[in-house]
């Protein structure tokens, strides 16, 4: 199956982003021994890149899959932020703002806000407003992605 060059970008893109910083996260927790299941946090990662390939045909299921594995991913590894752990989720937000209507994304954006509690649970105070940051970018990209792709109103040039 070849993909298109714009969706080969977005995947490959996307998939070296969330490789890399999550990657480097596990990898950095397994140098350090402080990783208990090094190899489920790594697979972890790989279905959420894996996920990402199809994110143009069904955001919502990506987003969905992706803040899972996500979840998991921070619980089993301290190192890694909730923004770091949600990377793949926040793309798979943006793509759901840009190609959905405003309420299918509006509860995706809903979704994403709702792990931001458990970011205080775990001691990180800093980490709530990053995260809620990383989620208005990942929302305003898709919203201004998706504005400017829709066609004028009647009348206007």
């Amino acid at each position: 199956m070849s993909l298109e060059p714009g969706r080969r970008l977005l995947w490959c893109g996307s998939g070296v982003l969330v490789t890399s910083v999550l990657g480097s996260a596990v990898a950095l927790e397994v140098g350090t021994g402080s990783a208990g299941r090094p190899w489920v946090a790594a697979a972890l990662v790989v279905v959420q890149v894996c996920a990402l390939s199809r994110v143009l045909r069904s955001p919502a299921t990506v987003l969905a899959v992706t803040m899972v594995t996500g979840l998991a991913l921070w619980t089993l590894s301290p190192a890694v932020s909730l923004t770091g752990a949600l990377l793949a989720a926040q793309i798979a937000l943006c793509v759901l703002v840009a190609t959905r209507p405003g309420r299918i994304s509006r509860w995706g954006g809903t979704a994403m806000c709702a792990p931001a509690p458990l970011a205080l649970l775990a001691g990180d105070r800093l980490g709530v407003p990053l995260y809620l940051l990383a989620v208005a970018l990942a929302w305003t990209a898709g919203e201004l992605y998706r504005i400017h792709r829709l066609p004028p109103p009647r009348g206007v040039r």
